[in-house]
């Protein structure tokens, strides 16, 4: 958000809080989704310098290639599909995944079945309301996602 709101942060904070990032990623890799989703987030912000991009690049790919389940098998569970790390037929990490993401776009589908949204793929463990209300917002949040990721794909009229 430094870069994409850069009006709002001194110009000296962002290049520290930037270096402080890309020095941690230099001595430990990606080696997490979480960090990953992180580290895509940044790498796709418009304003972000394209050195910046053209160094984290290479990095990303090989997170991406580590992290992500090619396995339709363990689609179903918490974890990482093609899908979730390439965003369009543009994405950088695409030609990674060109077996598996009319695979993944297949799965995305015969997963709703007859229902009229998506859930998420995990639990709490617990069956509480809170729960029931935070499945309730993740199903929608699930739903509109996977409905632009269809449509971007070509799979939506």
């Amino acid at each position: 958000y430094l870069h994409e709101y850069a009006e709002h942060f001194p110009a000296d904070m962002r290049e520290q809080v930037t270096n402080s990032i890309l020095a941690h990623l230099e001595s430990s890799g990606i080696d997490d989704m979480h960090d990953l989703f992180c580290v895509i987030r940044l790498y796709e912000t418009k304003t972000l310098p394209e050195s910046i991009k053209a160094w984290l690049l290479p990095l990303l790919k090989t997170a991406v290639e580590k992290l992500v389940a090619r396995d339709p098998a363990s689609w179903a569970e918490y974890g990482l599909p093609p899908l979730g790390v390439v965003s369009s037929p543009d994405s950088p990490f695409a030609p990674l995944f060109t077996d598996e993401l009319d695979a993944n776009l297949d799965y995305v589908i015969e997963e709703l079945g007859d229902s009229n949204h998506w859930s998420p793929s995990w639990t709490w463990g617990e069956d509480s309301a809170a729960w029931q209300d935070a499945k309730r917002e993740w199903s929608g949040v699930i739903t509109l996602n996977n409905l632009v990721t269809l449509k971007t794909f070509g799979r939506l009229a």
